[in-house]
């Protein structure tokens, strides 16, 4: 029918989705970048690397360059977003005036069309806004678990070996002592 889940609202732009998710890499490259920068400066300086000078200018060029493709690629990921959410948003208001057309005239006489109005405004925005905290924060929190593994396994494995094993302990022993206990 003519009903369809708010992922299918999206079909025909997943392409903007995936650049847009190319987009917010670049932009918070800079920062996944900057604690491997200072790092690698301190292990220049106290192992009296011969090369410390010539590798300070070259990680202060990268971090710039970083810096510097941060606004364009903030202004990327957000026109690309925003032209797949747009998208969605108009096929949801589209599907919405749809179902109003096929309701019968006496629920309309009976209806006042502008709260009915700001009813679906109200809806078709939370819905918009609901898809845009999703994609931001689980977009936010996966490059950053990956990022921080990736980084971890190019270090060393040992680390990333205990961050594997412990992880798992540390969430069920979260869910453990948060969950809500019986009263007597």
């Amino acid at each position: 029918g003519s009903e369809m889940c708010i992922r299918d609202r999206y079909k025909g732009n997943y392409h903007k989705f995936v650049l847009a998710v190319i987009c917010f890499f670049a932009k918070h490259a800079c920062v996944w970048v900057l604690p491997i920068i200072t790092a690698n400066i301190i292990n220049d300086v106290t192992s009296h690397n011969p090369y410390t000078f010539r590798n300070i200018i070259f990680y202060s060029i990268l971090e710039a360059g970083l810096i510097l493709l941060n606004i364009p690629m903030n202004y990327l990921y957000t026109s690309y977003k925003s032209l797949a959410t747009r998208y969605a948003e108009t096929g949801l208001r589209k599907a919405l005036i749809r179902k109003l057309q096929q309701l019968s005239i006496s629920y309309h006489v009976e209806t006042q069309s502008g709260r009915l109005q700001s009813k679906i405004m109200r809806d078709v925005e939370a819905v918009e806004g609901l898809s845009t905290q999703l994609f931001l924060s689980i977009l936010n929190i996966a490059l950053n678990i990956g990022v921080a593994l990736v980084v971890t396994i190019s270090k060393s494995r040992i680390v990333f070996i205990f961050f594997l094993l412990t992880t798992p302990v540390a969430a069920i022993t979260c869910l453990l002592y948060t969950s809500p206990s019986p009263r007597d």
